[in-house]
């Protein structure tokens, strides 16, 4: 019986370990930071879902493209750090998101429409710690100290997120 699948790779497994992070990998950060970091907040703005997971699909397929068409592809390592690079530098401007949210809600007409048993309106029951007080969301700027408690949250969850995705990284 044949094996329809081909040969067999050899795996070496004393290899050297290669560079990933090169002149040319560079590049992906910036593309990632400066063309879709926008384009993918643009969307959650519109549409409110994320290209996070699509960023690094879209940006390793491209780059892996261009380098095969300048005739100097890319190597697993280079392959990797664009993976994996590029979806965090596209999505680390919606920590910033989840701020302005918050603020929303507490002075949207919807959220005034609807009322718990007592009639207080859902905008008021929303505590601090989420969202900051209507007055200060209506000023338009983080530089207020009823900031403090939303900001510190959600940059405790996204180090607590970071902290997660690295010890299961190394878990896998």
């Amino acid at each position: 019986m044949s094996d329809s699948a081909g040969p067999a790779l050899p795996v070496t497994v004393n290899a050297p370990l290669e560079e990933g992070l090169t002149s040319r990998t560079i590049w992906v950060i910036f593309y990632g930071a400066f063309i879709l970091m926008p384009a993918n907040l643009y969307l959650m703005r519109v549409a409110g879902t994320s290209l996070t997971g699509a960023v690094a699909f879209v940006a390793l397929i491209l780059w892996v493209e261009l380098a095969r068409l300048s005739r100097k592809p890319l190597t697993p390592a280079e392959s990797f750090i664009v993976y994996a690079i590029s979806g965090m530098a596209a999505g680390q401007m919606l920590f910033y998101n989840y701020a302005i949210h918050p603020a929303y809600f507490r002075v949207s007409e919807i959220s005034h429409t609807f009322t718990d048993g007592n009639g207080v309106p859902f905008a008021d029951l929303a505590p601090a710690w989420w969202a900051p007080p209507a007055d200060v969301a209506l000023k338009r700027t983080f530089f207020d100290k009823a900031w403090l408690a939303p900001i510190a949250v959600s940059a405790a969850v996204w180090i607590f997120h970071i902290i997660a995705d690295l010890s299961l990284g190394i878990v896998g």
